[in-house]
């Protein structure tokens, strides 16, 4: 009865932490697209949250000192990651980058509309392949639509959800036209505000 009772529990607990998790992710994406949405944009995010982060050096890098200096070379107002995170954070961060994620339609404003990967890829392929018959570059109605997208990579939060980290890049199909970029995420007085980033094209 003990051990039921344990699980249970443990259980109820772990579908709390989620739906916390779900509710950050939802606040965060209206702080990141806030300026979108006032303006009454239409915004297009791939659900497949980024695993490879564009023009950087993470994943061997994967460290505290790496990452400081990334923010310290590329921030006008220098971030001191040190009273952010600790090294443990950052093995936190390592890891669950590295892990498939979806966004989900209930973490969504009723502006962003989620895009699966494949429909994305398949229009890329398609692009290419005509490239290399070398007939005429064309845009379909298909590509038209997604001529102006959005990845973001499953932002990463500290346990008390104080702070968060995501990279974020816009493409203009089928070429990126702003960033990638990584930003920092403070909470404050319940409201997700930008530290700070860095573009990677400017590194």
């Amino acid at each position: 009865m003990k051990t039921l009772l344990k699980v249970l529990i443990a259980v109820i607990g772990c579908a709390s932490c989620q739906s916390r998790e779900q509710e950050e992710i939802s606040a965060l994406l209206e702080t990141i697209f806030e300026k979108k949405i006032a303006r009454g944009d239409s915004i297009y995010l791939v659900q497949d949250a980024v695993l490879e982060w564009e023009g950087n050096e993470f994943e061997k890098n994967c460290n505290l000192f790496w990452l400081k200096e990334l923010f310290n070379h590329a921030v006008p107002k220098s971030i001191d990651l040190s009273k952010i995170y600790t090294e443990k954070d950052i093995e936190h961060i390592c890891l669950e980058n590295a892990k498939p994620y979806k966004f989900l339609p209930n973490q969504l404003h009723p502006q962003i509309s989620l895009v699966p990967k494949e429909r994305i890829d398949k229009m890329i392929t398609s692009l290419e392949e005509n490239v290399k018959r070398g007939g005429p570059i064309y845009i379909t109605e298909e590509m038209n639509k997604f001529t102006y997208y959005e990845k973001l990579s499953r932002p990463i939060f500290t346990k008390n959800y104080k702070y968060a980290i995501i990279y974020a890049q816009s493409v203009c199909f089928p070429d990126p036209c702003v960033g990638p970029k990584l930003v920092i995420y403070e909470k404050i007085e319940g409201v997700w505000k930008s530290l700070g980033g860095m573009n990677f094209y400017l590194v």
